[in-house]
């Protein structure tokens, strides 16, 4: 009988200390562990959306100062588009693209080329990734190809124009992107790529 009190007696001293044990683990303070951390004194962009917003004053001439790709822009004699896939004959700077662009119905045209001249369709660049542009836009003017690049990794728009090159124009805000791929899902509407990008931003 007495070796059977000591058994249980210490059956009990060993689940009191198993409860104290746990108890001390998760009351001491750890090292998180797979957390991003942020060595300057910046905080990320998203604790801080002011600064993506372009500063008051800024309008389609800021973010477009070439005034022969902003006509282009308000008023293209013809629109096609390209995505980076089929022969890939079409080189705009580094980036191949197919020769068979796709001109768009006029409702797409139409929605692609106000999202294009809206304010609210661009945001400054906030994310450093390498651009890698999946669609073309190209705007005939003037007997002039004026070539807009979408990359919708990293949500950021270049322009490549007629004697001056190419340059970043900025980024695209959500609803310029979801904007720009309604109208290149309407173009394509077999991509898959597209699709998923699209299915993203919902």
């Amino acid at each position: 009988m007495k070796a059977f009190l000591w058994i249980f007696a210490g059956m009990l001293l060993g689940a009191a200390g198993g409860i104290g044990g746990t108890a001390w683990w998760h009351s001491c303070p750890k090292e998180p562990r797979h957390e991003v951390r942020y060595h300057s004194e910046q905080p990320p962009l998203d604790e801080s959306p002011e600064d993506l917003l372009y500063p008051p004053g800024t309008t389609l001439e800021s973010i477009y100062p070439d005034e022969a790709l902003r006509a282009a822009i308000q008023s293209p004699e013809s629109v096609r588009i390209h995505r980076r896939d089929g022969d890939e004959r079409l080189k705009v700077e580094k980036w191949a693209f197919s020769s068979e662009g796709i001109e768009p119905d006029d409702g797409t045209r139409e929605r692609l080329l106000y999202a294009l001249a809206s304010l609210s369709a661009y945001e400054p660049t906030g994310k450093a990734c390498i651009f890698n542009p999946g669609v073309l836009v190209r705007l005939r003017r003037e007997g002039r190809d004026y070539d807009l690049l979408f990359c919708f990794e990293c949500h950021d728009l270049r322009a490549s124009t007629p004697g001056h090159g190419g340059g970043m124009i900025g980024g695209m805000s959500d609803q310029g992107a979801r904007a720009y791929l309604k109208c290149f899902s309407a173009v394509f509407p077999q991509d898959e790529t597209l699709r998923k990008e699209r299915e993203g931003l919902r």
